[in-house]
Order: C-alpha cells, then structure tokens, then sequence
C-alpha cells in the first residue's frame, strides 16, 4: 500500500494521505528518501525482543536496506525505516530498537 501510493503521487503527498485515512499518526516524524545504514550493534534485549518476533539481525537490516521511506524522529537521534517487508528503528549510532523492529505481518495484524 505505502510503495503504491509514494509511486503514484509522491512522498509526502502519500505520508498524508495515510495520515488522513488514520493509517500513520501524525507524530511520525519527518519522511524523507531513505539514507540506508549497516547496524553496528544490536543489544541483548533487543535480540530477546527480536527472537520473540522472529527476527534476526539480517531481517532487520533488509527492512533497512529495501525501506520505502524513512522517518527523522527525535531531531534525527532515530530514524524508522519502512519497507514492504517490515520496519526498524535504528539510533543515531547505528543501533536498532527492539520494540520497534518488527516484520509487516505483525504490524499489519495491530493496525
């Protein structure tokens, strides 16, 4: 859905547009082109949290590596990658957030 509607009218005209339907909460944080990154650390909670999902640091790196769209968050201290596959949210230092780090299958079935 989101690849579909950057393709079709833009970027932010697609933020918005899944904003306004209620699909994206307006506290996002800023969408831009994604500046893709290498996660240099992944901490123990984060690799329970993953294990719990499924994940591996490879899957997160792929949600990375292939994100659609990228959100600045917390004056650029975290950025949230999007991809058709999953998201992540990695810090500043290249370190992924385990509460965020989850497979599309799973943030599809909690919207």
């Amino acid at each position: 859905m989101i690849r579909n509607a950057i393709a079709s009218i833009g970027l932010n005209k697609a933020i918005n547009a899944l904003i306004s339907q209620g699909l994206v909460v307006e506290s996002i944080g800023i969408a831009q082109a994604p500046v893709p990154v290498r996660i240099e650390s992944v901490s123990k909670h984060a690799v329970m949290r993953m294990a719990e999902r499924g994940m591996t640091k490879r899957d997160a790196q792929s949600y990375i590596d292939n994100a659609m769209v990228m959100f600045m968050q917390d004056d650029g201290a975290r950025r949230l990658y999007i991809s058709g596959d999953g998201l992540c949210l990695s810090s500043k230092k290249c370190s992924i957030w385990p509460r965020k780090s989850v497979a599309v299958s799973q943030y599809q079935r909690l919207a």
